[in-house]
């Protein structure tokens, strides 16, 4: 631009522009938190800092003065386990590197602690290769380094392997995988790669998996448009005979033409939790045919319901299905309320009771008689049962045969005492009366008398040697 052919004003306004452009460029700069230099080399090689931003004491900790005359102490900021390697990076930058970038710890005086800086550097040549100026901007970057280190940690501790593949024009490309991948599939880093670059991988699933898998991720990504995936399936880690059981998660994301940009994939070893799976699933089979076909009747009730009983239960109280009493009160196969409510008394005692006897109700009203099994946890009741009615109504007719004998036995001991009684009767009697005959015919005197010397009985030859006659005395 030639300012000799502008007028006094246009170069005044010039000036002005240029000083709000510069204002402009210093408010960026005051504001950003990266600091930047200038370095310009001479023909010796001879380095000189054209220019520093102010920002140096925000991310270094030094002032810019501190800075420019301890070039050549700087070093001594610097974390002792990274000053070697810093040298070696700075030898290439002296070789010709035309970029450089290097993440290392640095003292902070003003935090009083080392922090992490990231440093880059683009470095201008001249025409013979000498290098002529470098542009480096500087900036904290410790809680980056800090949050990387902690997702390290959480990658390296949790039981999950992770990876990122990027979708991109020459096709996917994985972008990260955690270090669990060996710990899952047997394979290193590298291998999985291989055999999932190779199309080896698919090898490893199950067989009877792999149509599911490949259906899942067609109709998941490609036609529905999925964010994201669930799927099981079973794999073969290398090295291992047995087949683990997987589950993988993708977490996709689209462009706004809906094709994939890149997919997070979760992949972890449930194959404890699968069998414990399986485990509960035959047991709950096994159960679900004990309560079903069971000869005995099943019965669940709680809150004075009942929500659960089967066909053998409903039978045995006179009903066609055991439709028709879920969701009834079990008051209802009771005679009487007190009946339940006794039965109720005597389970809360231990919680449990082992061959009850009680006696219900069947639908017709008529008796039924029940040996039961029950256990009482909180307001739910369990057990089963057997109809004993015809085993009581037996029992009762043994009880009433013995009770006939023993009354027919009590009659005829009770009629041979009174057989014996009346003979014996029947004996004193004649005795009696041969006794007064002996008394009465003696010549000799004979007579008794009670404690107060009242006569109470004398012969005839007692009356007459008195000088009475008979019944005067």
């Amino acid at each position: 631009m030639d300012y000799s052919k502008k007028s006094r004003e246009e170069l005044i306004e010039e000036i002005k522009n240029l000083k709000k452009r510069e204002e402009g460029i210093s408010l960026v700069l005051d504001n950003i938190n990266e600091m930047f230099y200038k370095v310009s080399f001479d023909k010796k090689g001879n380095k000189n800092i054209d220019y520093i931003s102010p920002q140096v004491y925000n991310v270094l900790g030094i002032t810019t003065e501190e800075y420019l005359s301890n070039q050549k102490t700087l070093f001594e900021y610097f974390h002792p386990e990274e000053i070697e390697q810093l040298i070696e990076e700075t030898k290439k930058i002296k070789k010709g590197a035309k970029q450089w970038t290097a993440t290392y710890r640095f003292y902070n005086k003003r935090y009083k602690k080392y922090i992490w800086i990231e440093e880059n550097i683009v470095t201008l040549f001249d025409e013979k290769g000498n290098r002529k100026s470098l542009f480096g901007t500087a900036r904290d970057v410790t809680k980056k380094v800090d949050n990387e280190k902690q997702l390290s940690f959480i990658l390296k501790t949790i039981d999950y392997c992770i990876y990122n593949v990027k979708f991109e024009k020459e096709g996917k490309r994985l972008n990260y995988i955690s270090e669990k991948v060996k710990d899952i599939t047997g394979l290193t880093e590298e291998e999985f790669i291989k055999e999932g670059t190779s199309g080896k991988l698919i090898n490893r699933i199950h067989p009877d998996d792999v149509d599911m898998i490949n259906s899942h991720i067609e109709e998941g990504l490609y036609v529905k448009k999925k964010k994201n995936l669930h799927t099981e399936f079973r794999f073969k880690p290398k090295g291992q005979k047995d087949y683990l059981w997987i589950e993988e998660t993708v977490y996709v994301s689209y462009n706004d033409n809906g094709d994939i940009l890149e997919t997070t994939t979760v992949l972890r070893d449930i194959t404890r939790q699968k069998s414990i799976e399986l485990h509960l699933k035959q047991n709950e089979e096994k159960y679900r045919n004990i309560f079903t076909k069971n000869m005995a009747g099943v019965f669940i009730t709680e809150n004075n319901k009942i929500i659960e009983c089967n066909n053998s239960f409903a039978k045995i109280f006179g009903y066609k299905s055991r439709v028709e009493l879920i969701g009834k009160s079990p008051y209802s196969i009771y005679f009487t309320k007190k009946d339940r409510e006794n039965y109720i008394k005597d389970l809360n005692k231990k919680g449990y009771l082992t061959n009850y006897r009680i006696r219900h109700k069947k639908r017709d009203n008529t008796e039924l008689w029940i040996l039961t099994n029950v256990t009482k946890t909180g307001n739910r009741i369990e057990g089963t049962l057997i109809e004993i009615t015809d085993e009581v109504r037996k029992e009762e007719l043994e009880r009433e045969k013995v009770r006939a004998t023993t009354a027919e036995e009590i009659n005829i001991v009770l009629a041979k005492e009174i057989e014996e009684k009346n003979r014996i009767q029947k004996k004193l009697i004649e005795n009696q009366k041969y006794t007064n005959s002996i008394i009465g015919s003696s010549l000799d005197v004979i007579c008794a008398s009670d404690i107060n010397g009242n006569i109470i009985e004398i012969n005839r030859a007692g009356l007459k040697s008195f000088g009475y006659k008979e019944n005067e005395l």
